[in-house]
């Protein structure tokens, strides 16, 4: 089969969803299929979209929908909370909130919402991030064909090279979207004289590899205390990369979370100064990817997928 997986409805050249499409496109590959990036719908084709849309879009992709043979598979990224994304405090909508982060802005995530009902009305099939979603996209949007976007492994998303131990001049990193909550969590580590960077979502790839790879360790920390997900897409860049990830333990459990190594929210900072002192950490992420190697192949787990969608 041949597939588009179109990256043009997001800003900044896509940076934020590289990981994504890179999963996707090595993905597809590996199970057999042709996968191309393309910035632009293709008629005729079927379309790849990773979930972001505005109203112009949706109105272009209704035209495109009209070409014959052209087909979408739409990928899902949040978590639902009624008839918007992320609200999990259930506040009013029209509600104005302190704007720590993007996770604060009620009417953004409304509207993505929206947009994303508009072109899932259109769609072959959803395939979300997190299997933990797939039972309650199901039942919301009445659609069957909703499914788990597996994180196998892959040679081809192996990209980081980790750099000797003794060159790593970085203790601690955190990738991704500050929050009152992290950035405690950041300050505690640094109170601890550990040396801390944090890098922004929209941080090119070739400098945060550069940063992993002199890192110790990277750290998985919850948006807020009652948050209760893992990150599958943190878990799987760090364990592909021999990143020896520390996350905060949370309530839920994805099926990278056996490969992880969790700590309780109020042991995080000594169990992360504890794996340096002892200077195991490389030795213990290596270790781990060896045995995700072994257990969970991509391309089956792809072809599975691919079967599931086309039943």
């Amino acid at each position: 089969m041949e597939f588009k997986i179109i990256y043009g409805n997001h800003h900044h050249g896509a940076v934020q969803i590289y990981d994504t499409l890179m999963l996707l496109k090595h993905g597809l590959e590996a199970a057999g299929h042709k996968a191309d990036l393309e910035a632009n719908l293709c008629p005729g084709k079927t379309n790849i979209l990773i979930e972001f849309f505005t109203w112009d879009f949706v109105d272009v992709l209704r035209d495109v929908a009209r070409v014959p043979g052209t087909e979408f598979i739409v990928i899902a990224t949040e978590y639902l909370t009624g008839e918007t994304f992320n609200n999990f405090d259930a506040l009013p909508l029209d509600q104005i909130t302190p704007q720590h982060s993007h996770y604060d802005d009620l009417r953004h995530w409304r509207k993505r919402y929206r947009t994303f009902r508009e072109v899932v009305s259109m769609a072959r099939a959803v395939w979300h991030l997190s299997e933990l979603q797939v039972p309650a996209y199901r039942e919301k949007l009445a659609l069957p064909n909703v499914h788990y976007l597996p994180h196998g492994y892959m040679p081809a998303m192996e990209r980081v090279v980790q750099k000797p131990v003794a060159h790593k001049d970085i203790d601690v990193i955190f990738t991704g979207t500050r929050t009152p909550y992290r950035d405690a969590v950041l300050r505690d580590l640094e109170a601890r004289g550990l040396v801390v960077r944090q890098l922004p979502i929209l941080t090119s790839e070739f400098l945060r590899e550069d940063m992993v790879a002199r890192a110790k360790i990277a750290i998985n920390v919850r948006q807020h205390a009652n948050w209760k997900y893992p990150s599958n897409s943190r878990f799987y860049y760090h364990l592909m990369n021999r990143s020896m990830l520390v996350s905060e333990r949370c309530e839920a459990q994805c099926d990278l979370t056996p490969f992880i190594h969790e700590a309780p929210p109020e042991a995080l900072t000594e169990t992360c100064s504890s794996l340096i002192a002892e200077g195991t950490y490389q030795a213990e992420a290596d270790r781990r990817l060896a045995t995700f190697r072994d257990a969970m192949p991509m391309a089956p787990r792809m072809a599975a997928l691919l079967e599931a969608t086309y039943a």
